[in-house]
């Protein structure tokens, strides 16, 4: 699956975090409608560090996970990878 500008707005938007505030700007300000790998890299980063920091395991975050999973999936065999983790 690949992940539009579009796609990840209408996920993040919906969580009042400031790390998806911070990922909210980047996609508005910074990113083109094709994401590249550093800016996969950088939002992938940025979930993991909401859902460290606020994630209890509910369901509320499921769709944060399922995009934080979807990019682990996507990069798996990038040897870069594994470094940013």
């Amino acid at each position: 699956m690949k992940l539009s500008q579009e796609y990840l707005i209408n996920i993040i938007q919906f969580y009042g975090f400031i790390e998806c505030g911070q990922i909210l700007s980047f996609l508005n300000h910074v990113c083109v409608e094709h994401l590249d790998d550093a800016d996969l890299s950088w939002i992938y980063r940025k979930i993991n560090q909401c859902l460290r920091n606020h994630s209890n395991g509910s369901d509320y975050f499921s769709d944060l996970e399922k995009v934080r999973k979807v990019i682990e999936v996507d990069f798996l065999e990038r040897p870069w990878f594994h470094k940013i983790k």
